[in-house]
């Protein structure tokens, strides 16, 4: 953009949950994933943060609700998935990313 602001300048809005979105670092300590974290980027000062003020996460899946909830509370190193539907066709992977109408 010809100048030395963050992003060019530009508008930057970032969603997600920081429960959630943790970075993947192979071999990584908890320490060195922290560190990796959009917080720590010389940049987050710049941003602003707006927080949702009511839970409305999977508020119609209580069972995916509370799994979230156990991984964001630290739960492992291993995880009970069973209750997740599982796939390997490319279709139905398709359809579920981007809908039905695609």
């Amino acid at each position: 953009m010809g100048n030395e602001l963050p992003f060019g300048g530009k508008v930057v809005i970032l969603l997600g949950d920081f429960r959630q979105t943790c970075p993947v670092i192979p071999r990584g300590r908890k320490a060195d994933i922290l560190n990796a974290c959009i917080s720590r980027c010389k940049f987050w000062a710049q941003f602003q943060v707006a927080w949702l003020t009511a839970p409305i996460r999977n508020a119609k899946d209580p069972a995916l609700a509370s799994f979230v909830d156990a991984i964001g509370d630290g739960a492992g190193p291993s995880v009970d998935l069973s209750f997740l539907t599982r796939t390997t066709n490319a279709e139905d992977i398709i359809t579920f990313v981007y809908g039905q109408n695609c």
